[in-house]
């Protein structure tokens, strides 16, 4: 009995130790394991590799579209139409002869100001502006906003680049004022405002106090500030806060977003042809859209169009056309 008792104190039987020893290579075997997965685990859900990097600091939205096709044949002229054609100073403004311009003192409401009765802009434009500053006013109680200056024929903005090229000189009225054929002025898309006051005083509009609203929200109505302070090396003109150019909602949304002004946004749309993925985007009202380009090829082009959903057709007065379809 006593030599029995002395063998259980001094050591394991053989059983024991191999199955500590299987225990403690089973955990060494789970530490290795979840190691790796909380090294290679967070690759596979942070790393996108599919996504293509269209442009600089810009996510992709492409998504493969669900809907069905026919295509219309538009002519050449149309690209030169449309409420996104960039108009710049390498992009010239094709002026056409049918005039879809109207009078905004037949259409403005009574929360801003027109400088006079022969001021023109797009029919278009006319709702999303009277929206835009009936808000404004119901917002700030200010209603000296004034519409200073809309559509310009070529003979205007002459006028006006020349005058400013005598008072300053060519190379700083470049600065402030397109070159003839250059304006978006000759769109009817854009506009500038200035402030006129009850009591006859004329103030610039520089975006500022009560009108700060104006800059802040334009793009839930459908429009931006053409001339932004830092995209001037893109635009070649300094900052105009008082510029306001209509693009529609879902375009003036992307663009505030991701701050983009109109020469990057009509070269990034290129990223996105209808056969490669449509642009998803999302307005201020929360209404959904795709949009994909078209490249124009000669006199006619075969525009694929949806067969059930509303969509629009803009030229971008450059290559091709923009096709924004409502989901």
């Amino acid at each position: 009995m006593q030599q029995y008792h002395s063998y259980g104190k001094r050591e394991k039987p053989p059983f024991w130790t191999f199955k500590k020893a299987f225990w403690i290579l089973g955990i060494a075997i789970l530490c290795v394991l979840a190691l790796g997965a909380g090294l290679i685990l967070p690759y596979f859900f942070d790393h996108d590799e599919s996504s293509p990097n269209v442009m600089p600091d810009i996510p992709a939205f492409a998504v493969q579209t669900s809907l069905t096709y026919h295509t219309v044949q538009l002519p050449q002229e149309q690209m030169y139409e449309g409420d996104l054609i960039l108009v710049n100073h390498e992009s010239l403004y094709q002026f056409s002869q049918e005039d879809t311009l109207v009078t905004v003192s037949d259409y403005k409401n009574k929360a801003y100001k027109i400088s006079d009765t022969t001021v023109k802009l797009q029919k278009a434009v006319m709702d999303p502006l009277n929206e835009m500053m009936r808000d404004f006013e119901h917002h700030t109680d200010f209603h000296d906003v004034m519409v200073a200056s809309g559509y310009r024929s070529k003979e205007h903005q002459t006028r006006i680049f020349n005058q400013s090229a005598l008072e300053a000189g060519t190379t700083e009225a470049e600065k402030w004022v397109a070159v003839p054929g250059g304006s978006e002025h000759h769109t009817g898309y854009a506009f500038d405002f200035s402030i006129y006051t009850d009591d006859g005083v004329s103030l610039e509009y520089d975006g500022t106090g009560e009108c700060a609203w104006l800059n802040t929200h334009c793009q839930n109505y459908g429009f931006v500030i053409r001339y932004a302070a830092d995209k001037t090396q893109l635009t070649s003109i300094d900052y105009e806060p008082w510029h306001f150019r209509y693009v529609g909602k879902p375009h003036a949304s992307f663009m505030t977003d991701q701050n983009l002004c109109l020469e990057e946004y009509i070269a990034y749309l290129r990223e996105y042809p209808f056969s490669e993925g449509h642009l998803q985007v999302q307005d201020s009202d929360g209404n959904h859209y795709e949009i994909y380009y078209v490249p124009a090829t000669g006199e006619m082009t075969q525009v694929p169009v949806p067969d059930k959903n509303p969509y629009t057709i803009s030229g971008n007065n450059v290559d091709g056309f923009i096709i924004t379809v409502s989901l």
